[in-house]
């Protein structure tokens, strides 16, 4: 396989003939929500570097104007790729010919709609993030997370089954990487409407892809360095709410057979560390009332 790493405007003139049009056609298109220039001229160097296919990248300059979801699905309307890698921009490959081995995992395994490199193989009915549900034991895959400095990184083994096999199925991945078609992109897109913000977005898309009867799976041979350790502010619950209410007739997922006794004991466990999270937040936001009461008695 050759590397075409032409910008989408060049690809767009080429001329197009019958017998050579698909070779000036990029067989990948990345997209990426752009905010940081630096992090994005270092994230086209690993690319260039690591893919061994022809690709675009479609560079979605975001400084907070969209939603993750809106930037996504514009990108998949613009790509003109036989498949879509939505990354983000602080990631550095550390796999080659990653796209390759994406590419092998679709045409050779039956029905899978969705690769990433992190997920988990349950979704609970309670508002909750993935690392939650990790700690249940269905994280899937593994990941070299850092911070922005792309310093001090630590190697994060998701999976903590003693046998790992190299492609495990999932509900739901983490949306720093998630490798699918074009096709599915478009039957499937992001909820722009409900998730207006940068959290859940991954966890609908993937839920989408999984109830539509397709396979959403985690790829242990792709391996990339994240500077971030997630933001998961004051917001992310209330997206995380509006996921479950949007689901609630489909929750709680799991991409294995369980019995029915471990939904229950899942399901009851998250629920308080739900119940836990919402009291930590009540008392921080009576401490602050409380410290700034003081504060304004002092000055008085």
């Amino acid at each position: 396989m050759y590397k075409n790493n032409r910008n989408i405007e060049t690809i767009q003139k080429e001329p197009i003939s019958l017998g050579v049009a698909q070779s000036y056609l990029p067989k990948i298109s990345l997209i990426i929500s752009s905010h940081n220039e630096s992090y994005y001229q270092r994230f086209i160097k690993s690319v260039e570097d690591s893919i061994g296919c022809s690709y675009e990248l479609i560079k979605i300059e975001n400084p907070g104007k969209y939603s993750l979801s809106e930037a996504y699905n514009t990108g998949s309307r613009k790509a003109k790729g036989e498949y879509i890698c939505f990354v983000h921009e602080d990631v550095i490959f550390l796999s080659n010919e990653w796209d390759v081995e994406c590419i092998n995992v679709f045409e050779k395994e039956e029905n899978v709609g969705l690769i990433g490199v992190a997920g988990c193989a349950y979704k609970s009915t309670i508002p909750s993030h993935l690392w939650t549900d990790y700690s249940f034991k269905f994280g899937r895959g593994r990941i070299y997370q850092g911070y922005k400095s792309y310093t001090n990184g630590r190697k994060l083994e998701l999976d903590p089954r003693e046998s790992k096999t190299l492609l495990s199925d999932v509900v739901c991945v983490d949306g720093v990487f998630m490798f699918t078609t074009k096709d599915i992109a478009i039957q499937c897109p992001f909820d722009e409407h409900l998730f207006t913000g940068f959290h859940c977005y991954d966890l609908d898309f993937s839920t989408q892809i999984y109830l539509s009867g397709r396979r959403v799976v985690v790829d242990r041979d792709i391996y990339l360095f994240h500077a971030s350790n997630g933001v998961y502010d004051e917001f992310f619950f209330d997206y995380a709410k509006a996921f479950s209410k949007k689901y609630i007739c489909k929750l709680p997922l799991c991409a294995e057979k369980i019995p029915k006794t471990t939904f229950i004991y899942i399901e009851f466990n998250v629920w308080f560390d739900y119940i836990k999270r919402k009291s930590c937040n009540l008392i921080k936001k009576i401490g602050k009332f409380f410290a700034r009461f003081i504060y304004n008695k002092k000055i008085m």
